[in-house]
């Protein structure tokens, strides 16, 4: 879906795309993958965000305990 050659597994790579669902309205969920050779295989990262972000860190969906590490750190 980010359009990354799956074959290639010795060079860096990034890619993005974009879902659309529809669970109760419309939105979009844009995402980005970026893959790094390691001395073992792969890392990948994911990171995905959508258009309009919720406010509040309440809202992030972290667990209570995380939530108040998170505050604590920044």
């Amino acid at each position: 879906m980010a359009k990354l050659d799956i074959a290639e597994k010795r060079l860096p790579q990034d890619g993005r795309h974009m879902i659309k669902y529809k669970p109760m309205a419309e939105k979009e969920l844009d995402s980005a993958v970026s893959t790094v050779p390691t001395l073992y295989g792969e890392k990948v990262v994911m990171r995905c965000w959508t258009r309009k972000p919720p406010t509040g860190h309440d809202k992030l969906g972290f667990e209570p305990e995380s939530l108040k590490k998170f505050e604590r750190n920044i």
